[in-house]
Parts: C-alpha cells; sequence; structure tokens
C-alpha cells in the first residue's frame, strides 16, 4: 500500500487504492486499506481530504510540510492538484487578521471545464 501511495499525485480514495493493489497482484480489501490509511493519518504520515463526494481520499504527507490544493472537475470527479503562492499568502493574512496560527488548510475547488 505504502508503494501505491509512494507513486501517486494527489488524492486517492482507499477504493482506488484496494483496486490498485488488486491489479499488481496484492491482497486486501478496501474496509483493511481504510483502517491503515486512518493509522497512517493519525501519526501524520498522510492527509486525508473530504473532497465533497462523501468519500475520504488520501495522500502522502510532505515531512517538508509541503503541500498543494485541489481542482475536482465536477462531471468526471477527476482531481487535480495546483499550487499557488498568493494563495499561501492570503492564508497567512487571514490568520494575522484573526490573531491565529493558521496550522493547516485544505482548499479544493471545483471546477468545470470550457465545453
Amino acid at each position: 500500500m505504502l508503494d501505491v501511495l509512494a507513486r501517486q499525485h494527489c488524492l486517492l480514495s482507499p477504493q482506488e487504492i484496494s483496486d490498485e493493489l488488486r491489479a499488481e497482484g496484492g491482497a486486501g480489501s478496501t474496509a483493511t486499506v481504510y483502517r491503515a490509511l486512518e493509522s497512517l493519518h493519525r501519526l501524520g504520515l498522510v492527509h486525508r481530504v473530504d473532497a465533497g463526494e462523501g468519500i475520504a481520499r488520501y495522500e502522502p504527507a510532505d515531512p517538508s510540510g509541503e503541500h498543494h490544493h485541489h481542482l475536482v472537475d465536477e462531471e468526471t470527479g477527476q482531481v487535480l492538484p495546483f499550487e499557488d503562492a498568493e494563495l499561501e499568502r492570503v492564508v497567512e493574512g487571514i490568520g494575522e487578521r484573526l490573531g491565529v496560527t493558521v496550522t493547516g488548510h485544505d482548499v479544493i475547488l471545483r471546477v468545470r471545464r470550457p465545453s
């Protein structure tokens, strides 16, 4: 399972991870994958993100703290990563204005592609 997580470029659901493991000849039910992901999340090794589909999705946590945000295509459900330095500055500024330290944030933009 860790190999599958290490190869991904963005969020995967427990079902997608389980399917990938089976395709590679590995075993493990989706429930087992979900429990393992929750343990990794509690240890801070993966991020859990709810992209609004009612399904938690996961990706590896970068030890440096670097992160990206996500675009979710409303028609296909495809999840794509993006980075934006200005967005990061805005989030930091919000924390300063509110007198708090922002310790983490997730940004998910739901998008439609032009026809």
